[in-house]
Formats: structure tokens, C-alpha cells, sequence
């Protein structure tokens, strides 16, 4: 089985035969939609022009997930941090009172700054050493983490292109 078979074929099968309502079926056929198509890509891999780009699509992706699992630990350690700070009284900033790791996660990849101005409106100290843990967590996924995922494919990159242009 191709890397997208499985999941094209699985919920193919789960929209065909479960009963789902119109509006979860709806969802679970256009996620086999896209695995079906992307399944193509095994053809384009005979294309001696497009052949390696398509190899390097498979490494990258596989380095891609690599970098989303230590990115999880990095939200999941400050959104933790964060959630032990009494930081704020009102309803707006109320899932910073436990430990909301998606809405950690909504926030750091959000342009609003929500859990920086929720950390700001905090109590006191409490409010400086979230504000701290927010920076912190802002410069390293967006120096280090972003950079190594440049890094990691950059080297997908050469390592394919060079293997191509050996054969």
C-alpha cells in the first residue's frame, strides 16, 4: 500500500458504508477526496523532470511531521506553564486558567497576541512571568524551530537533488 491508499481507501469506505449525517459524510468524503488525488502522485513519479520534486515531497513530509511532534511538546510545555499562573479574572481570557492546549496553540499561531494582552491584564507578578513564558515561547518557535525546518528541508532538498543528478 501506497503511503495514501489506506487512508483514501478507509474513508472512502467509512462515508459508503457508516451512517453518518449529510454534513459528517460531506467532511469524511473530502478527506478521501484529497487522499485519492494525492495517491496520484505515485504516477509522477516516472516523469523523469517531476519524478525527484515528487520523492522530495515524501522526505519533506515525512520531516515536516518530525518537526510538528517537537513543536506539540513545545506547546504543550508552555500552555502547561501557563495554565499554573493566576493571570486573569474575566471570561475573555478564561481558558488560560487550565490547561487549554488548543487555545494555547490557536493563540501562538494567531496575529491577535490574545494570550499576550490575557497575560498583560494578569495579576501582578503572575502577569510579568506569563508575559516572560509567552516571549520565551514566541522566540523559540519562531528563531529555532522555524529555522530547523528550513534546515531539515534544505536537506531533503540536496540530499534527493544530488542522489538525481548521480544516477
Amino acid at each position: 500500500f501506497n503511503l495514501f491508499d489506506f487512508p483514501a481507501l478507509l474513508l472512502a469506505a467509512i462515508a459508503i458504508l457508516l451512517p453518518l449525517t449529510d454534513y459528517a459524510r460531506k467532511g469524511v468524503l473530502s478527506s478521501a477526496t484529497v487522499f485519492l488525488w494525492l495517491r496520484m502522485l505515485r504516477t509522477l513519479t516516472l516523469v523523469p523532470g517531476i519524478g525527484p520534486l515528487t520523492f522530495m515531497v515524501f522526505r519533506m513530509m515525512t520531516s515536516m511531521a518530525y518537526w510538528l511532534s517537537l513543536l506539540m511538546v513545545f506547546v504543550a510545555a508552555f500552555a502547561s506553564g501557563i495554565s499554573k499562573l493566576d493571570l486573569v479574572d474575566n471570561e475573555e481570557c478564561s481558558y488560560m486558567q487550565s490547561f487549554a492546549f488548543t487555545g494555547f496553540l490557536e493563540d501562538a499561531i494567531s496575529p491577535d497576541n490574545s494570550s499576550f494582552n490575557c497575560s498583560r491584564r494578569g495579576n501582578g507578578l503572575h502577569g510579568t512571568f506569563g508575559g516572560i513564558l509567552i516571549y520565551v515561547f514566541v522566540l523559540i518557535v519562531n528563531i529555532m524551530l522555524i529555522n530547523m525546518l528550513i534546515a531539515m528541508m534544505g536537506e531533503s532538498f540536496s540530499s534527493i537533488w544530488e542522489a538525481q543528478e548521480a544516477n
